[in-house]
């Protein structure tokens, strides 16, 4: 192993996938599709970032969730990482905590 000088994930980084998964660790990611009342969305813990052309992030989502039935492959979704202070929205899309008029409200 070598120890370098400078920091591993910096910018300007060429690559991209190493960026973000220097971001990655250990956050909670929220995972959303659709448009208008079709939409869902689902908090993911469990993902990771796979290097390759193209990239791609892999995530496990329960099978019995709004998110599963509402995806299909192929499918565009958006995937955001949350921090500390989004923690009410993660529980909120989780089922875990209320969301009166439902959690994209």
């Amino acid at each position: 192993m070598t120890i370098h000088d400078t920091h591993p994930f910096a910018d300007p980084d060429p690559d991209p996938v190493r960026r973000l998964r220097g971001r990655t660790g250990g956050a909670v990611s929220l995972w959303t599709t659709g448009a208008g009342p079709g939409r869902a969305g689902l908090t993911v813990s469990s993902f990771l970032v796979a290097g390759g052309e193209p990239a791609r992030v892999l995530g496990l989502v329960d099978p019995d969730s709004d998110l599963a039935d509402s995806v299909d492959v192929g499918d565009a979704l958006v995937v955001q990482l949350l921090a500390w202070g989004h923690r009410d929205l993660a529980d909120q899309f989780a089922g875990t905590a209320p969301a009166p008029g439902g959690p994209f409200r």
